[in-house]
């Protein structure tokens, strides 16, 4: 009886499979690659518009949790919201530093190619 090798014959078949997937993907890479560049342009200025707003956002939570802290302290009167969640200047406050932090990270200038292929060239 002879020996069956198993791998002897699998293997000519995984290389012509590797090959037809390896030429489809560069294909498919290109075509799709303009488009993936525009999408992440158009959500990178998305980004920027959404951490516009949310600075004057920061700004009116601060001035809610500053309102509410002086009626606490007896300088100020008629709080809009009476009960719940939102009747505590803390939270007022913590939002407003979480919105402001949340616009700052999305205003940030995104790193150029160059930057990025030092950053991959040093790991």
């Amino acid at each position: 009886m002879s020996d069956l090798r198993v791998g002897e014959l699998l293997e000519p078949a995984m290389t012509r499979t590797i090959a037809m997937f390896t030429g489809s993907v560069s294909v498919l890479t290109d075509r799709l690659q303009p488009a993936i560049t525009q999408t992440a342009a158009t959500t990178h200025q998305a980004a920027k518009l959404i951490g516009a707003f949310l600075t004057p956002a920061a700004v009116l939570a601060l001035v809610f949790g500053v309102w509410r802290l002086g009626l606490d302290l007896g300088w100020t009167e008629n709080f809009p919201i009476a009960t719940g969640l939102f009747s505590h200047w803390l939270v007022w406050i913590g939002a407003a530093i979480g919105l402001r932090m949340t616009g700052t990270l999305l205003n940030r200038p995104s790193p150029s190619n160059s930057e990025r292929n030092k950053a991959t060239e040093a790991r």
